[in-house]
């Protein structure tokens, strides 16, 4: 669900904290605003899910095995060649954003980025900013599954609502 969250975003240059806010697809300098093209990474306990927007709208999506074992390289080679399938050319990607309830592979995922497509990615995660106050007994302990599926629904459909999500783990959410 994170295109949903970032479809209909305006794109903003880089700023200071362009890292940590997931309100905002930063992109480098030179692009233009209607031309940018993100690679969401949807990481879960038994797949990974990578859609492939270009001007906020997914253009291609993929699922793989969540494998912990993965180095960046294979990640990178494997990923490079789902854009080759496709025809895509993988130096277009702006920006990369990953949301992980997997952290053992959040380093392999991240490192895939720097090396293969020269982007240190997005990560979903505590401190990053949603526009969304969660309010938990502990903020920190809501997965960044969550989180993304909370934001995207309000954004979406608006609120109050309940979203549900049928992953390897079945979870709802009650928004206000």
């Amino acid at each position: 669900m994170i295109g949903f969250i970032l479809r209909e975003n305006k794109i903003h240059e880089k700023s200071p904290d362009c890292r940590t806010d997931f309100t905002q697809v930063c992109k480098g300098s030179g692009e233009e605003e209607g031309e940018t093209m993100l690679l969401a990474f949807d990481v879960g306990n038994s797949n990974i899910v990578l859609g492939l927007y270009k001007s906020g709208k997914l253009i291609t999506h993929w699922r793989m095995s969540t494998d912990k074992s993965k180095s960046a390289d294979e990640l990178g080679i494997f990923v490079n060649q789902l854009f080759q399938y496709e025809g895509l050319n993988p130096k277009e990607v702006q920006d990369i954003i990953i949301s992980s309830v997997v952290p053992t592979i959040m380093y392999s995922l991240q490192h895939m980025a720097i090396k293969y497509f020269d982007k240190e990615a997005i990560v979903v995660g505590p401190g990053i900013k949603t526009g969304m106050n969660i309010k938990y007994d502990n903020p920190r302990q809501v997965g960044a599954d969550r989180i993304v599926n909370a934001v995207s629904a309000v954004k979406k459909y608006g609120g109050p609502l309940i979203v549900v999500d049928f992953g390897t783990a079945t979870t709802f959410c009650a928004i206000s």
